[in-house]
């Protein structure tokens, strides 16, 4: 199913922005009130939370909307990681749903088609932003910083009508999917001898006071080292790589997780997706937990991921 399609340019030979937003509010320009902007768009259909009501003001001239929107403080540290924060892009088309002749019984409408979209600046808090009609349901952008610099272009932004049918169909009986842990039935399985020579590799915990960043930096280097090294020189005569993690996954409501072990279980199950076999997760309780007690039970069973809690498997 095709989601979405694009063309990349390199912007050579792009003309300098001819729009024009430093004097402000916009001259000859009417103020429209926005104190019920989100409640008018709730109306409509559209549910934004803390971040995305970046609606400030709104003006109109003519059919030109103006309109000014910013981040919360909450989000300004995020700003410089994008070219344009998508909670202020967004933001830049909700003064379409204000006015005194927006009563708030409007169909839903979701932008379908972007062209000739062009990035002048990146990494803006705040903007000015003039939204002209281009025909029926269609809008060009102009997009400028508070001091009325250009920040970005689009030369037609095209919505299209959605049903709150197809917004909320998820295909699946609009249930959500969850993750559940099962006992494993230790009978029947084999003991671990007769599935190869085991190597057991416990990943070792961070120290006290070691921060997230630095601590799963320090974690995955260590896994991934070992990870390619098993790889490369293929030891263990046909038997697994067992990866053993305290607190690495939550089995349950009361299980806490360590945020510098929980991403060793993504690398290992991309190494287990590529060398089917080779590796083993496991988790044990962060304290007392111990593998040797169940290895025969874990290793029989062909689990590719498992869990040890209470001496449960």
């Amino acid at each position: 199913m095709l989601h979405a399609d694009g063309v990349l340019g390199d912007g050579a030979g792009e003309s300098v922005p001819d729009f024009d937003l430093t004097a402000w509010p916009p001259p000859g320009a009417v103020a429209v009130r926005t104190d019920d902007a989100y409640e008018l768009l709730h109306k409509q259909g559209y549910d934004y939370g803390p971040v995305f009501r970046g609606l400030k003001a709104v003006w109109r001239r003519g059919d030109d909307v103006f309109a000014e929107v910013a981040l919360p403080e909450q989000a300004h540290g995020d700003a410089e990681r994008f070219g344009l924060h998508p909670a202020l892009l967004d933001a830049t088309m909700h003064a379409l749903g204000v006015g005194e002749d927006v009563t708030g019984d409007e169909p839903t409408e979701l932008p379908f088609s972007w062209t000739n979209i062009s990035l002048h600046a990146a990494g803006a808090r705040s903007l000015r932003v003039r939204l002209s009609p281009q025909g029926a349901s269609s809008f060009s952008l102009s997009l400028a910083d508070q001091d009325g610099a250009p920040v970005a272009t689009v030369g037609g932004l095209m919505f299209r009508p959605v049903s709150v049918e197809q917004l909320g169909g998820s295909g699946v009986g609009g249930g959500l999917h969850e993750v559940v842990w099962r006992p494993l039935v230790s009978a029947g399985v084999v003991d671990g001898a007769d599935v190869g020579s085991p190597v057991v590799f416990e990943v070792p915990s961070v120290g006290v006071g070691v921060g997230p960043v630095v601590g799963v930096r320090s974690v995955l280097g260590g896994v991934l080292e070992r990870v390619q090294g098993w790889l490369a020189d293929e030891e263990g005569g046909g038997g697994p790589l067992v990866v053993v993690t305290r607190g690495g996954v939550s089995v349950g409501a009361e299980d806490g997780v360590d945020v510098c072990v929980a991403p060793v279980w993504g690398l290992v199950r991309a190494a287990q997706a590529e060398n089917p076999g080779r590796f083993v997760l496991v988790d044990v309780e962060s304290s007392g937990g111990v593998f040797g007690d169940v290895a025969g039970v874990v290793l029989g069973s062909g689990e590719p991921e498992v869990a040890v809690r209470g001496g449960e498997v």
